[in-house]
């Protein structure tokens, strides 16, 4: 855990509140040095407040706003499995340095020592990350993910909740698992998939930009 950190989100709704909640329950329920400030976010029929938490300014003045406050840390929650690519470029267009995104990580995960990662991730609830684990930059873990060892994940992976990634796995960037999805042990998954809900990898998905389904799981379909 980042001691001292303060969050803003950027988004506001489904997972970044879900987000917002978690790293309040950090704070007043595990005793963790961190604190959620409010949202950026664009919708303005949202209001001043989402959830008891204020929305602080457009998304596009966060930086400027904020870059003078060392303690202050932005992750991203807007997401569309079906829209990764787009996610990176809009990321991407903000202009912010690396190293003004946080990292969160939920005081009930389990972390290896050894695990390698970058900047704007989130490990969510009873995540399991294990030994020489590597992960990139802005991937989001929800609750129970499992990660085997020795498994690289590069930027922008998000997978759902209850899903379990076997060791030695090698993930490129782009890629959304749905809930209660598993990938089996040393294969590797092209960039820009979209693995659906309960869908068992078992074999290597070469070829990038494709929805993949089913118990074994196979590609279906491209992502338009």
């Amino acid at each position: 855990m980042i001691e001292g950190t303060k969050y803003i989100i950027i988004g506001g709704k489904g997972t970044a509140v879900n987000i917002a909640e978690g790293i309040w329950d950090a704070q007043n329920n595990h005793n963790a040095k961190v604190e959620f400030l409010g949202f950026a976010f664009d919708d303005e029929d949202f209001g001043d407040e989402i959830n008891g938490f204020p929305i602080l300014c457009k998304t596009n003045s966060l930086y400027e706003k904020y870059k003078k406050y060392k303690d202050v840390k932005f992750i991203f929650q807007m997401n569309n499995p079906l829209k990764m690519p787009e996610r990176e470029a809009l990321i991407k267009s903000y202009n912010i340095p690396t190293e003004k995104w946080g990292n969160f990580i939920h005081p009930s995960a389990f972390i290896s020592k050894s695990v390698n990662m970058g900047f704007g991730n989130v490990i969510f609830v009873n995540c399991a990350i294990h030994s020489n684990v590597s992960i990139g930059n802005h991937c989001t873990f929800l609750a129970q993910t499992t990660i085997g060892h020795d498994t690289v994940i590069k930027n922008h992976v998000f997978t759902a909740t209850h899903v379990c990634i076997g060791s030695s796995v090698n993930m490129e960037k782009n890629i959304f698992l749905g809930q209660k999805s598993a990938v089996k042990n040393n294969i590797s998954i092209a960039e820009n998939s979209l693995v659906g809900l309960g869908a068992n990898l078992v074999k290597d998905i070469k070829e990038s930009n494709k929805i993949i389904v089913g118990s074994p799981a196979s590609a279906k379909s491209n992502i338009k």
